[in-house]
């Protein structure tokens, strides 16, 4: 009976494990679609800045809980595992958030320079 209950348990484990495993997969795919929505968006004044701020945080974040679910611990009893599992993750936030806020904070600035620069030819002449 034990090798039962044995057979089962060690069943229900890997099936857990292939399902946090196809979750993962499926959240990093919509984080990567999302990423690269957001690194093609336009930004046609500073008020979509605050909007995509937001996006680029939540895009960063997707990517974590993707990291998480790839890279987790199969057991709860290893802390240090969880412990850097977890430094990674926020770190992989923190990376992907910045550089996309950061080629967004880019495109702002270039794109009020050209309308600076727009405003001074007008009133040149």
């Amino acid at each position: 009976m034990e090798v039962a209950n044995h057979r089962q348990s060690s069943f229900l484990s890997a099936a857990l494990v292939i399902l946090r495993v196809g979750i993962g997969v499926m959240v990093a795919l919509i984080a990567t679609f999302l990423a690269l929505g957001a690194l093609m968006f336009r930004m046609e004044g500073s008020d979509e800045l605050a909007w995509i701020e937001r996006v680029d945080i939540a895009v960063g974040l997707a990517f974590a809980i993707a990291f998480m679910l790839l890279f987790a611990p199969a057991r709860f009893n290893p802390a240090r595992r969880w412990r850097v599992t977890g430094l990674i993750a926020g770190l992989v936030w923190l990376v992907v958030t910045l550089i996309l806020l950061d080629w967004h904070w880019t495109q702002d600035r270039i794109g009020s320079a050209r309308v600076e620069r727009f405003d001074n030819a007008l009133t040149r002449t």
